[in-house]
């Protein structure tokens, strides 16, 4: 049986707040929205929807769902003077859970808050349960900053074990494409010195897929290193592997790998093409007077990630 879609997907964040306010003004309310810069009556009691309060910053406890685990310190510490100079002027978005206040949205405000030794900031508070906390943080961090693409692969993984999202689902809720929220979570299996490059940029989201394609971990993390050491390119990285490949085939067959796919560079261009589009390794093979096109899948979820890019509807 389908499990029962989650409040909010396909609708984005207006849906969890009953289509009132979407996220950019929940965290960037425009001028005309009250903004209590000195002390009032208002400020002692519960924030109602889309009023503002000053809140101490030690009040103010991590939001366990945050995806974001690292920080540009050049731009936080840009952040820093802006603040000490003008303030925070785009509130904070909290939710008071048991008494305590835990942030959803803002983190880096905060921080350079804290930096520039402020004492409170401004707030919004509303009332969100653990599944909108998690929904929200991972949202706001995706659309406000640029997360990589291992945080954004463990936000939704996160969302994946703990609420039992679908992949559509998360893609309903993200905007995102069925395909690229499956293509995130392969990146999780690549091992951790392969991860290690990729949260730190020295490869890309398309050299982690290109190494999706080796089976044994040692070799994708010594190709990994040569990525980094000779810089190469996706393509240059997928012919290496493809040669790997070719000649492991032609190993077990005992033919020469001229027999066993004619005529490459002929075909390179398409296959190229059609791995691009399709998120995977694909080669072709045989005779030229009898060929094959070979298309790798990991699994009966990456399968039907395949035929939905090629139009191929499954009963």
């Amino acid at each position: 049986m389908a499990k029962e879609q989650k409040k909010g997907l396909g609708k984005g964040l207006g849906a969890l707040f009953g289509g009132d306010l979407p996220l950019n003004d929940l965290t960037h309310p425009s001028k005309e929205m009250p903004m209590a810069r000195e002390a009032s009556p208002e400020m002692t009691t519960p924030a109602s929807d889309n009023q503002l309060k000053q809140l101490p910053v030690d009040e103010i406890h991590e939001n366990p769902w945050q995806p974001r685990k690292s920080f540009d310190e050049d731009a936080l510490l840009d952040l820093t003077e802006s603040i000490r100079e003008k303030g925070v002027l785009s509130p904070l978005l909290v939710a008071k859970r048991d008494g305590v206040y835990y942030l959803v949205a803002g983190e880096r405000r905060l921080r350079a808050a804290k930096n520039a030794g402020l004492s409170e900031v401004p707030v919004i508070e509303r009332d969100l349960d653990e599944e909108e906390m998690a929904q929200i943080a991972l949202i706001e961090n995706i659309q406000r900053a640029d997360l990589n693409v291992v945080e954004e692969a463990n936000g939704y993984a996160a969302l994946i074990d703990k609420y039992h999202y679908t992949q559509q689902q998360l893609a309903d809720l993200m905007g995102k494409s069925r395909p690229y929220i499956a293509n995130l979570l392969r990146l999780r299996d690549l091992p951790e010195p392969v991860m290690d490059a990729l949260r730190s940029g020295k490869i890309s989201a398309g050299h982690a897929r290109a190494l999706l394609a080796v089976k044994d971990p040692a070799l994708q993390a010594g190709l990994c290193s040569d990525v980094v050491s000779q810089d190469l390119s996706v393509r240059a990285l997928e012919r290496m592997i493809q040669d790997i490949n070719d000649f492991g085939d032609a190993l077990d067959k005992k033919t020469a790998p001229a027999a066993k796919k004619p005529a490459n560079s002929q075909y390179r261009a398409l296959c190229d093409q059609l791995g691009e589009r399709l998120q995977t390794k694909v080669s072709v093979g045989g005779s030229k007077k009898h060929g094959k096109l070979v298309i790798d899948f990991y699994g009966d979820e990456d399968l039907t990630r395949i035929l939905d890019a090629l139009g191929i509807e499954t009963y």
